[in-house]
């Protein structure tokens, strides 16, 4: 396994970044879970393509690893905000 050690408190030092990442952690979220609707409700289902059957099985568990990934790095880094994140 690879640690890694940063010993200055703040990795990020422009905001832009740290909004962007939770813009895109927050948007990863909301796909992965409300995934497709045809999946919900079979007898109410709409024709989607395979491929974005095949593509949403094959990565939604991956990204939503990647957007947990970023809420652990955001909050052990102080970027969780002022709420409960933090």
């Amino acid at each position: 396994m690879i640690y890694v050690t940063i010993k200055s408190d703040t990795v990020f030092t422009l905001k832009h970044l740290v909004r962007t990442g939770w813009t895109i952690a927050t948007l990863i979220w909301l796909i992965a879970v409300s995934g497709l609707p045809s999946d919900l409700n079979e007898s109410k289902a709409s024709v989607i393509d395979s491929f974005f059957r095949v593509s949403y099985g094959a990565l939604h568990r991956s990204a939503w690893a990647v957007a947990v990934g970023w809420l652990i790095f955001a909050c052990i880094h102080d970027y969780g905000g002022n709420l409960f994140y933090s």
